[in-house]
């Protein structure tokens, strides 16, 4: 099975959800087949998950001083700082899914196919199969604190996080890779202690996250590593994927998704 491949650069936080969304909702239509995207951020943006309060969580004041956006995301899971990283997205029906049934089936062959695109990179990774950390000692609502299973960790620090959600038989998940990682950066627009523990929170976070310019000792820009896990996709799923575009109508709904939903108040500060 052929699957469509989007690079679609790097866009604002608003329109880089509305476009996973729009391309979610093409496919519950029948109207886009299996897409595996690759994206940037600019300017930088936290995001935090569906079900997390952007007040209590992020320091807005603090982004909106550094230029940061903020955003909340469809899915699930804790806060992330997308700033020097590559972020994927893959939306696919069940119907004519290769993943296997359930969410956690699902999260374990992307992240073995993300694997090989590490390995392709000279990154050797291996699949957290349990969870890992603990949300009270970290004391953060940070998504690279925790490892959940079949997420990507390279010598017990995690460099990859994702998250899922299924609507109509269709299954989006997005996930960030940090290309370089910087923990202060981090804990600047989240809301955590000030002082000794906060010391202690981004001593605790180099020790459990990393980047690949930590990992490689040099810079990895966008393009090489979407290529990698282009390579790691196709040799994983034994498929070819197809460079395309966006389709009139997802272009359409994006922008609309973008202005009325995702740079809102109502959806953004929800909780």
């Amino acid at each position: 099975m052929k699957w469509r491949l989007l690079e679609t650069g790097f866009c604002g936080a608003a329109v880089n959800m509305a476009t996973d969304e729009a391309i979610l909702l093409s496919c519950i239509q029948g109207e886009a087949p299996p897409t595996l995207r690759f994206y940037g951020w600019r300017p930088a943006a936290v995001s935090v998950g569906y079900f997390q309060s952007m007040l209590k969580e992020v320091d807005v004041e603090a982004c909106k001083r550094l230029g940061i956006d903020y955003i909340r995301r469809p899915t699930g899971g804790r806060a992330v700082l997308h700033d020097v990283e590559l972020t994927y997205s893959v939306v696919v029906p069940e119907r004519t899914s290769p993943l296997p049934e359930g969410l956690l089936g699902s999260y374990r062959v992307i992240s073995e196919a993300i694997q090989e695109g590490l390995r392709v990179l000279g990154v050797e990774a291996t699949i957290v199969s349990s969870k890992s950390g603990n949300r009270a000692r970290a004391g953060s609502a940070a998504c690279f604190n925790i490892s959940s299973r079949y997420e990507l960790a390279v010598g017990g620090r995690k460099i990859v996080g994702s998250a899922q959600l299924r609507r109509g038989k269709t299954i989006l998940q997005h996930g960030s890779i940090p290309l370089d990682l910087d923990a202060n950066r981090l804990f600047t627009v989240l809301k955590v202690p000030v002082g000794e523990q906060r010391v202690c929170l981004i001593q605790q976070a180099q020790e459990r996250m990393t980047g690949l310019r930590q990992l490689l000792g040099r810079t990895v820009t966008l393009a090489e590593f979407a290529q990698a896990l282009k390579i790691g996709w196709e040799r994983r799923f034994e498929t070819e994927l197809v460079p395309g575009e966006l389709s009139p109508q997802e272009k359409e709904l994006s922008e609309k998704l973008a202005r009325e939903k995702y740079s809102s108040r109502k959806w953004n500060f929800l909780r």
